[in-house]
């Protein structure tokens, strides 16, 4: 569907959103209370301007008085209302009652009370549940298509993130319809949503920030200092240091947020908090899905139907042999060979890949090439791969001698199984640079070390974002436009 529909079909909807809320909530107003009088008659109402309101209908029974109001023209009115009952006993009430230019009728001022006004929060609920819908439906055509996307898990990440909101609204619009219908009460409700997110997230937020620390300080130890191996611990700190953060901003900036002497700064500082909460609650929701995703394909298992097999080389220890990493990566691919064999009676042909470092006595393919032997596997069963130094070269220079060997296959629609064995968390970027090629090929995941693990999905995570930076850019943006909206609104109604 083009942008174009898309935007006429949103401009529909919100036309008949529109004229919904017309009937719905209409121009009048209905103003109950109980009574506790005997004998009660009708109750009297008495309009200052009766220019602006109009009684259109008056009644009472045993318990209860009631009076609908009718809104004539914009304006406000003071509204006194008496029922009279035996023994010459009655009882008032009294208020302020304004009509607004699009005929609502609120009580106690303009940003007051009003009837039925808590469907605009249910509107605004099923506007972020459509959305997730739509986002839903997006992610499942591209886990269709490939399951190894950045842009599956940008997706996957905004999906949660609209899920959040719409639980958020939906549960302040029904305590907000259950309690009352004060608009600046459910428009503070709606702005404080995001910090509402943050608050309930932070206890999970805080225990995952301890394990990230920890599994870093682990990390360090075993593998030595360097950048990457304290991302864990810089994004821990970052977690709760951002939470507290929004919180404490608004004092630093505004020592006094309960002093109206300057309206204008403290509604600027308040927005600014709660786009900050949006921003953290977004880039949460964004690492959890990258999490799925990582595991989600690391754990995944492809059918037993793979001609070729890829182990992807990652360095080697001084005496030419495979490190544990390394070799767990061979084993796992054994694992699935054997399997596959014992399932289908079909073979599978082993591609080790990997270069000759600078450092190494022996190409990373030949290294590999030795310990499958060592396991058993028939040297007429393996194809070494030895000039690649990177794992995009490791899936270009193994693709290749595929391709060779299988060019009627490629030239034609025959079908060549592909599966490649690498690290589990390294699955989803080596899927990503195998559709970068033009190849469909299925990953293989083998465990390794947990600390190592979580270090190695938080880099994935930050690829993530840099992949996909266009769209989080645009996400941000929007997120700043809702904020100036709200912003827009408060200075205009004088909310707070």
């Amino acid at each position: 569907m083009s942008r174009i529909k898309k935007l006429i079909i949103l401009i529909v909807c919100v036309l008949l959103v529109g004229i919904f809320d017309v009937f719905v909530i209409g121009d009048t107003f209905i103003h109950e209370f109980p009574i506790i009088l005997e004998g009660s008659g009708v109750p009297e109402v008495e309009i200052e301007n009766e220019d602006v309101l109009e009684v259109y209908e008056a009644m009472s029974t045993p318990e209860t008085a009631r009076v609908v109001f009718k809104g004539k023209n914009p304006g406000r009115t003071e509204v006194h209302i008496t029922v009279r009952g035996d023994g010459g006993k009655y009882l008032t009430h009294s208020g302020v009652y304004c009509v607004h230019r699009n005929g609502l009728i609120t009580q106690g001022g303009y940003l007051g009370t009003t009837n039925r006004f808590y469907i605009i929060g249910i509107e605004a609920a099923l506007c972020f549940v459509i959305a997730f819908i739509l986002r839903v439906r997006k992610c499942m055509k591209l886990a269709k298509k490939n399951m190894y996307s950045y842009s599956l898990a940008g997706h996957i990440g905004v999906a949660l993130f609209l899920l959040a909101c719409s639980v958020l609204f939906i549960a302040v619009s029904i305590r907000q319809g259950t309690a009352n219908y004060r608009i600046d009460i459910m428009y503070m409700a709606f702005f404080n949503i995001f910090e509402l997110f943050a608050m309930v997230a932070f206890p999970i937020v805080f225990i995952v920030s301890i394990y990230l620390c920890v599994s870093n300080v682990v990390l360090i130890r075993k593998e030595g200092f360097s950048f990457t191996n304290c991302l864990c611990i810089l994004l821990g700190f970052g977690l709760i240091l951002m939470t507290f953060l929004g919180y404490y901003t608004e004092r630093i900036l505004y020592m006094d947020p309960y002093s109206y002497k300057n309206l204008f700064k403290l509604r600027l500082v308040s927005h600014i908090v709660m786009f900050f909460y949006s921003l953290l609650c977004y880039f949460e929701c964004i690492l959890v899905s990258t999490f799925y995703c990582a595991e989600r394909a690391g754990r995944y298992v492809p059918r037993r139907n793979k001609d070729y097999i890829i182990v992807l080389g990652c360095g080697l220890k001084k005496d030419g042999t495979l490190t544990p990493l390394l070799a767990g990566r061979a084993d796992r691919a054994i694992w699935f060979s054997k399997k596959q064999k014992d399932e289908t009676g079909r073979d599978i042909i082993f591609i080790p890949s990997g270069g000759k470092g600078d450092d190494e006595v022996i190409a990373e393919g030949e290294a590999i090439r030795n310990y499958l032997i060592e396991k058993g596997i028939k040297p007429d069963h393996i194809l070494v791969e030895n000039k690649s130094t990177s794992t995009y070269e490791n899936l270009k220079y193994s693709f290749d001698i595929i391709k060779n060997r299988e060019r009627e296959a490629f030239e034609g629609d025959g079908h060549v199984g592909i599966a490649y064995s690498t690290t589990d968390y390294h699955v989803l970027r080596s899927g990503v640079i195998a559709k970068e090629q033009g190849v469909k090929a299925t990953g293989l995941g083998s465990r390794t070390k947990w600390y190592f693990h979580i270090n190695a999905i938080i880099r994935e995570f930050i690829a993530i974002l840099k992949a996909e930076r266009r769209t989080h850019i645009r996400n941000v943006i929007l997120l700043m436009i809702y904020t100036l909206v709200l912003f827009f609104i408060a200075t205009k109604i004088g909310y707070l």
